[in-house]
C-alpha cells in the first residue's frame, strides 16, 4: 500500500516559520511519500516566498495564493 500525504501550510508574513517547517518536514519524512501545499494569503509577500521555494528545488512543493481583495 502506497499512500501519499498532503501537508497544507498557511502563511501570512512568516517566512521564518515556513523555512523551519519545511526543514523539519524534510528531515522527518524520509520514508513517507508527500506533497507540500503552501497557501499564501498576502499577495505582496509572494516574491520573497517564491524566491525561497525556488531555492528548495523540490518537486514536492505546490504554491497557492489567495487573492483576498
Amino acid at each position: 500500500m502506497n499512500n501519499k500525504v498532503s501537508i497544507l501550510i498557511t502563511s501570512y508574513k512568516r517566512l521564518d516559520y515556513i523555512k523551519n517547517l519545511l526543514e523539519s518536514i524534510q528531515k522527518n519524512t524520509k520514508d513517507i511519500e508527500y506533497e507540500i501545499i503552501v497557501i499564501n494569503s498576502l499577495p505582496n509577500f509572494n516574491v520573497e516566498l517564491d524566491m525561497f521555494l525556488k531555492q528548495q528545488q523540490s518537486k514536492k512543493i505546490i504554491k497557492l495564493y489567495n487573492d483576498n481583495k
